[in-house]
């Protein structure tokens, strides 16, 4: 009986074990706590694997108001919460947009330019003197119409070409995100003015196949400056600034590119011909290439190589706004409405440019095994060394180079040395990651286009007709609106205490959304629109008793 009794017993537990035993399904997808959709399941996720957030978003905000000047009304909501380790991204758009109902009375526009000319579409306002000029001073060309006589320019300036992509410097800048957006300055206009900047290189022989002529070339011995422009002066020779750094993992390398500290050499690059076109890698897609290496068996050697073309300055005062930027200022509402604003700073920056350098940046991260490295007795420095030397940086970088590129190991060999590849001999470098900024690279996202000298020279040729901002100073966007042509009816705040208007950008702005910050309450006032503790913007406000 005793027997049977424990043979019953181990029969039930055997039972219940298949009955609350879970099964384990290894399919390879993101965990998640409401994954136990069935009874008795589960799957499974790494030890350390954080679980994946799923981006959130907030309800929608009111929408904006109609009247008889504005064809649409707006609404926006927030991110609550990003995407995380692998969680369901967000994939609706955070602004709608519907079309406001026909107004029954007209759109009484504030005309602002006085004894001056207003622009037809956009209401700029430019001096009665630019008139039938033959120039469109409005981008409309408004300013060229009716006209009984026109009286083109016969000076010198009338054949000149404008500065070449001299619309770089004269974009907003998203100090939260670090991209350059739509333009806040008017690159084509010239205010009547025949200002020029003179061309170093003009002196470059040409040769005419069709003609069999060589001649200089007089057609770009100078270039017409734009009326923004305090002073534009192109570097005689190119110069071009190179180093070469290891990094034992990708935050190392992540922070030195956050500071560009390093300066260990440097090479000359001359400009010898005219390149047309412009293509460049995004920033972001690089940095993803690059975290997505974050095992610690992992080094990182960084080449980078900067091209300076031209310096320049921007006009202290009398600034003339683009005209896209100028509609989308003065229609910003006089309440603040945190959806519009924020879709303002998004499609034209929190600064605008005030100086900078013209040129272009190359930079090669070769993502080395330490072990494979370690086992064939390479130096991270070769691997370095190597890539530099087959493409045109090694006079400066190092002095372990030879004639045929080879050094110790097997990571120089010169006819791969910028493709990725899986064989043995090239264990050491799992991958080659790029970023070109400026000039022309034969490639639709600037990636692994530079292979050799000669490729690295081309480049360097087409920097001076295509370059792009490399170094720049900022300020924020409300000083450009305080220095503009538009400043007499865009007038900057009455606040005598200056403390509250910082001048520089703060360390580490907080992502919480813009806010205002003001001072006692009075009428026909000024309040200031801050970015964490960042002065963007300033707002007119006429009615005392508004809440702020």
């Amino acid at each position: 009986m005793g027997t049977f009794i424990k043979l019953l017993l181990a029969v039930c537990t055997l039972l219940l074990t298949a009955n609350f035993i879970p099964i384990v399904n290894t399919y390879r997808s993101p965990w998640t706590p409401s994954d136990y959709s069935m009874a008795g399941s589960r799957r499974a996720r790494a030890v350390n694997r954080p679980a994946p957030i799923n981006c959130q978003l907030q309800a929608w905000s009111s929408w904006t108001s109609c009247d008889s000047c504005t064809d649409q009304k707006g609404r926006f909501r927030r991110m609550e919460k990003p995407s995380q380790f692998g969680g369901t991204e967000c994939v609706e758009s955070l602004w709608e947009k519907l079309a406001c109902p026909s107004a029954a009375t007209e759109c009484l526009v504030t005309d602002y330019c006085g004894e001056r000319f207003t622009c037809k579409e956009t209401g700029r306002c430019i001096s009665q003197s630019l008139r039938c000029n033959g120039e469109s001073d409005c981008n409309d060309f408004s300013d060229e119409d009716g006209c009984e006589v026109v009286n083109r320019r016969g000076d010198k300036c009338s054949t000149l070409l404008p500065i070449p992509s001299a619309e770089r410097g004269t974009q907003g800048y998203n100090v939260l995100t670090g991209d350059f957006v739509d333009r806040v300055l008017d690159s084509n206009y010239f205010g009547g003015k025949c200002e020029y900047v003179y061309n170093g290189e003009w002196r470059k022989f040409i040769y005419e196949a069709v003609c069999e002529n060589l001649r200089y070339n007089e057609d770009e011995k100078n270039y017409r400056k734009p009326h923004n422009y305090h002073t534009y002066q192109f570097v005689a020779e190119a110069t071009s600034e190179g180093s070469q750094d290891y990094f034992t993992d990708a935050v190392s390398l992540l922070n030195a590119r956050k500071t560009m500290s390093s300066a260990n050499g440097g090479v000359t690059l001359g400009i010898y011909k005219v390149e047309v076109g412009l293509s460049g890698s995004s920033e972001s897609e690089f940095f993803n290439n690059v975290t997505q290496y974050n095992s610690q068996e992992l080094g990182f050697v960084r080449l980078f190589s900067k091209v300076q073309t031209a310096h320049f300055k921007m006009r202290s005062n009398k600034l003339m706004l683009d005209e896209e930027f100028y509609v989308s200022l003065m229609e910003l509402p006089e309440q603040y409405h945190f959806g519009t604003y924020s879709r303002f700073f998004n499609t034209f920056g929190t600064h605008y440019v005030t100086e900078g350098t013209m040129g272009g940046t190359l930079e090669y991260v070769v993502v080395l095994n330490k072990t494979a490295m370690a086992e064939s007795n390479t130096e991270a420095e070769q691997a370095g060394v190597c890539l530099g030397a087959s493409i045109g940086l090694s006079q400066n970088l190092s002095t372990n180079v030879n004639v045929d590129l080879k050094v110790k190991g097997n990571v120089c060999r010169k006819e791969r040395s910028t493709h990725r590849t899986n064989d043995s001999d090239s264990a050491e470098i799992v991958d080659i990651v790029s970023l070109v900024k400026g000039g022309v690279t034969h490639s639709s996202a600037g990636l692994l286009a530079i292979r050799n000298p000669d490729t690295y020279r081309s480049w360097g040729a087409s920097l001076r007709y295509n370059p792009t901002l490399i170094e720049y100073e900022t300020m924020p966007i409300y000083e450009l609106v305080r220095l503009s042509t538009a400043a007499d009816h865009a007038q900057r705040h009455p606040c005598p205490n200056r403390d509250v208007l910082p001048m520089r950008l703060q360390a580490g702005l907080p992502g919480k959304g813009l806010r205002r910050d003001s001072q006692e309450r009075r009428p026909d006032r000024w309040v200031v629109v801050m970015l964490g503790g960042l002065v963007l913007l300033l707002i007119r406000e006429e009615d005392p008793d508004q809440n702020l």
